[in-house]
């Protein structure tokens, strides 16, 4: 039996158990920070696709192609806003949308570098520029102009924009907020999503027209792009071959009811219906065309356009 005494000597000789402090990591603290700061440079696309113009519903005979044109607006610094107007070199000064004309325009609305603590930001809005169709249409559409969680930065500049458009009377396409970050894009908008894709949302209505915004890094090469000139119309009959010159000895086929884009090297261009040799002619600066063809009738379309390389609206 072991003496009060002794008990006390081994308890009072027993160290005292410290109690445990959890601390952070300094290193993998700061492996997140960096992570999080890191930056990479991207570049933001811009597509937009027309299925069926608002002038189809104006019913003016010959009125079926939109003008568009749209603004981006970067974060405001202090007092300053930045509201950027676009709007389509050369006359006319916008882009023109339809049947007759573009079914697709691509544009680069930014590059930069960004990172996931400091994100880039901005936001579109795109408009339609004539204001003769009727009373409610843009309820066909998608009404309004309100951005959800729009952010404050963004807000005096998207006002800018819309208070233009309204004041024009013109008709509103799109409002978005869009963030870019390393590999990733989130858009706010009131326009439905159709393809949930984190680099290449798509967005629109299956009456109007579709928006995809899509993030991509920034040293692979700039898309080009196509400013619209003219129209052009030729005669074909449907069960005729039609086939187009795009340079010695090169022929590109288009049969009735398809359509095709084509470069040429000549804004005079040969080619062939049935077999038979024909010329057309473009405006200057033409080197590509969209060969339009119909099932039921004989009128081929020559959409004259001009390859550009596209340059960012705005920088991060």
């Amino acid at each position: 039996m072991i003496p009060v005494a002794a008990l006390c000597a081994m308890f009072a000789a027993t160290p005292a158990v410290a109690e445990r402090v959890v601390r952070p990591n300094g290193a993998a603290s700061a492996a997140v920070q960096n992570a999080a700061n890191a930056e990479k440079a991207v570049r933001l696309r811009l597509g937009i696709a027309c299925n069926q113009t608002s002038d189809f519903y104006s019913g003016r005979p010959g009125d079926t192609d939109d003008e568009l044109y749209y603004y981006v607006v970067e974060p405001a610094q202090g007092n300053t806003i930045k509201v950027h107007e676009k709007r389509r070199l050369g006359d006319p000064n916008i882009w023109r949308m339809g049947p007759e004309t573009e079914s697709r325009l691509a544009r680069i609305l930014a590059e930069g570098n960004v990172s996931a603590a400091h994100p880039g930001k901005l936001a579109v809005i795109i408009a339609e520029q004539d204001n003769q169709q009727a009373n409610g249409l843009e309820t066909k559409y998608w009404p309004g102009g309100a951005i959800p969680n729009l952010d404050p930065s963004l807000k005096r500049g998207v006002d800018e924009a819309l208070g233009r458009i309204r004041g024009n009377d013109h008709q509103l396409l799109l409002t978005a907020q869009i963030t870019v970050m390393p590999g990733s894009i989130s858009v706010s908008t009131t326009v439905p999503r159709v393809v949930d894709d984190p680099k290449a949302p798509k967005f629109g209505h299956a009456q109007g027209y579709f928006f995809r915004f899509a993030v991509e890094d920034a040293s692979e090469p700039r898309p080009k792009g196509r400013d619209f000139l003219s129209t052009e119309d030729d005669d074909c009959q449907p069960n005729n071959s039609l086939a187009v010159h795009t340079g010695p000895g090169t022929l590109v086929d288009v049969p009735k009811g398809e359509s095709a884009f084509v470069s040429i090297p000549n804004r005079r261009f040969g080619w062939t219906c049935g077999g038979t040799e024909e010329h057309a002619t473009c405006p200057e600066g033409t080197n590509e065309i969209e060969v339009v063809r119909h099932n039921g009738n004989d009128t081929v379309l020559w959409n004259c356009a001009k390859r550009i390389n596209l340059t960012p609206d705005v920088t991060f």
